[in-house]
């Protein structure tokens, strides 16, 4: 799931999770931003999980889009092999 996000100057928005098992992927098309996580630039990203809302407010007018992906550790993977068997194995 992505979504862009187009903020004015001065105004805050953000993006909620579906769940805080979700990691969020944010890249600064153009402009500036601080966040609760970060303060990126034309072309800056982050990635971060494990929380459940980002907020930021735009120091321009920014563009950023936020990329939402459900987060995958080595556990999950090898319990999810066992369970398929062979035909996933190279």
């Amino acid at each position: 799931m992505g979504r862009t996000l187009a903020i004015s100057g001065g105004v805050s928005g953000g993006h909620v999770t579906r769940t805080s098992a979700h990691g969020v992927y944010v890249f600064v098309v153009d402009g500036k931003l601080s966040s609760n996580v970060a303060e990126l630039g034309r072309r800056d990203s982050f990635g971060v999980s494990g929380i459940e809302e980002i907020t930021i407010e735009a120091a321009d007018n920014t563009d950023v889009f936020f990329v939402e992906t459900v987060m995958i550790d080595d556990a999950r993977i090898t319990a999810w092999e066992k369970e398929h068997g062979e035909d996933v194995r190279h």
